[in-house]
């Protein structure tokens, strides 16, 4: 979807969702930066709104009432964009997921923040609040969109993942408190964790203030798990910064929040879905094993009846692999076929979004469905996209049940018992 997309685009787009794939939930980045992108800066004054922007909370009473820190500019393009987007999701009743990062710029971040370089292009969206009024203007802005996307006709998010990687210094970099591309100490690591668990916990009572539905709230992990033996530099492959262990997160996340909030796990698991491809990695067949270890913690901490808390839930909320060539096509629909498998085989996974489903422009890259499927996936021969055969065999009333689907016919996952096929068999995890 392009935000410049017309709304008898977005509704034919919808309408072919929903008749072959079903889709039961869509994640978003919801980005800081595009909502509160103007000059004017916070205050606990009324503010003055350059044009496009309005001012949030609209009033006194609303700051008092809403529990609102300040005063804010929020970018009216973004508001109406997302008011679209989940007004169609709750048509079709399709669950809205944000993720909520992407820090705006000074005063916001540090400017001494040294971000990563994407395509020579230096990014600090990940760097996080500089300070403590900062982190009351991070708790506005989720106090915002719990408050304001929060309709029954219009639509709400029902879960929220707060940050992205954060064991990973690429994309929550904290410098220049903590140097990230520099070995960290334990005092680092703890004052990183420190960091997180508040933004956390500002959130989930952001969220709880506004809440009118079952919400789920997570903490966001890459796929490496145990922090990586050695001295760092050297980084590890792709990484511009040292990395803490996504176990290190979980574990402090134990030790800060506990049983005190509700959160859960948004995991990555990229790669290939039953092998890991660095011994420290997780992959969707460790979603079992990352469980169990949430359940101990559960019992530690004196939890009744462990396997029904938040704790040991979590959603593969970001993962996608190479789909240009015809070979990665067949490649990446036999991931689709296995990671589906996996997750509607474990009571701990609730959802799965992969990234991304297809590339929004045409010279982009990335999407696992080819854009000769059509805008709005009309194209008459779609079916024979393998990857879109695949999304298409996880429909509710094909999985399991549809001998004839491509995930059964193809890798054998997916088949009805009737069908004289073998499901899918259990993973083990490394």
């Amino acid at each position: 979807m392009r935000p410049t997309d017309s709304a008898d685009l977005a509704d034919a787009r919808y309408e072919a969702y929903m008749q072959d794939i079903q889709p039961g939930v869509r994640r978003y980045n919801v980005f800081w930066h595009a909502f509160e992108g103007s000059n004017v800066l916070p205050s606990q004054m009324p503010l003055s709104c350059a044009s496009g922007y309005q001012q949030v909370p609209a009033s006194q009473d609303e700051l008092q009432s809403k529990g609102y820190n300040r005063y804010h500019c929020y970018a009216s393009s973004q508001i109406q964009l997302f008011e679209a987007y989940l007004a169609l999701d709750a048509t079709y009743s399709i669950q809205s997921c944000a993720t909520i990062w992407d820090i705006p710029d000074p005063p916001f971040r540090n400017p001494s923040c040294g971000g990563q370089v994407i395509n020579n292009q230096t990014n600090k969206g990940g760097c996080i609040p500089q300070d403590q009024d900062v982190m009351l203007d991070f708790q506005d802005f989720v106090n915002f969109v719990a408050e304001h996307y929060n309709s029954d006709t219009g639509g709400r998010f029902t879960h929220y993942i707060i940050w992205n990687e954060v064991a990973n210094g690429d994309w929550f970099d904290p410098s220049p408190m903590i140097n990230a591309k520099q070995a960290t100490s334990q005092q680092d690591t703890n004052l990183w964790l420190d960091t997180y668990a508040l933004m956390v916990r500002l959130a989930h009572d952001a969220i709880q203030r506004h809440s009118k539905a079952p919400t789920m709230l997570y903490i966001s992990l890459d796929q490496i798990w145990e922090k990586p033996v050695g001295e760092c530099p050297p980084y590890l492959p792709g990484l511009q910064h040292c990395h803490i262990g996504s176990l290190n997160v979980v574990r402090g996340m134990w030790e800060r929040l506990g049983l005190s909030i509700d959160w859960s796990l948004a995991i990555h698991p990229y790669g290939n879905p039953t092998k890991a491809d660095w011994p420290t990695y997780f992959h969707f067949a460790d979603i079992n094993r990352i469980a169990a270890f949430q359940v101990s913690m559960l019992r530690k901490a004196g939890a009744a009846e462990p396997q029904r808390w938040p704790q040991a839930m979590m959603a593969a909320t970001e993962q996608g692999w190479p789909a240009v060539t015809e070979e990665q096509q067949m490649q990446a629909a036999s991931y689709i076929c296995t990671a589906h498998d996996i997750v509607v085989s474990s009571p701990y996974a609730l959802f799965v979004t992969h990234n991304d489903f297809q590339a929004p422009f045409s010279e982009d890259r990335t999407g696992l469905v080819p854009r000769w499927t059509g805008r709005t996936l009309n194209n008459t021969d779609r079916m024979q996209s393998t990857t879109f055969a695949a999304y298409s065999a996880s429909h509710p009333d094909v999985w399991n049940t549809d001998p004839s689907h491509f995930c059964c016919t193809m890798h054998q996952r997916g088949c009805p018992t009737s069908a004289g096929k073998a499901k899918a068999p259990a993973y083990a995890s490394n």
